[in-house]
């Protein structure tokens, strides 16, 4: 294999990455509720990696209750056996 080829396409592969920005709350991918967001910075060169949500109680608060459904249903899982 060429390693130098094998080098360039990762690099492109990369470089069409789009990462996603959203907070992941109960299971989904969701903008903050005040449609704010702030921005990430790599500490190794101090520039700007991401624009991400920036979740405030009501938004976190939507986990909140995704954590509370999902415990619930495991502990009732758990009191039929089939967990």
């Amino acid at each position: 294999m060429n390693s130098k080829l094998e080098a360039k396409a990762v690099r492109v592969a990369v470089a069409k990455l789009k990462p996603r920005t959203q907070a992941f709350i109960d299971g989904k991918f969701i903008k903050a509720q005040s449609g704010k967001t702030f921005t990430t910075e790599n500490p190794a060169t101090g520039k700007p990696l991401a624009e991400i949500a920036a979740c405030a109680a009501p938004t976190a608060g939507r986990g909140d209750q995704g954590r509370v459904r999902s415990t619930t249903a495991g502990v009732a899982a758990v009191r039929r056996g089939s967990a």
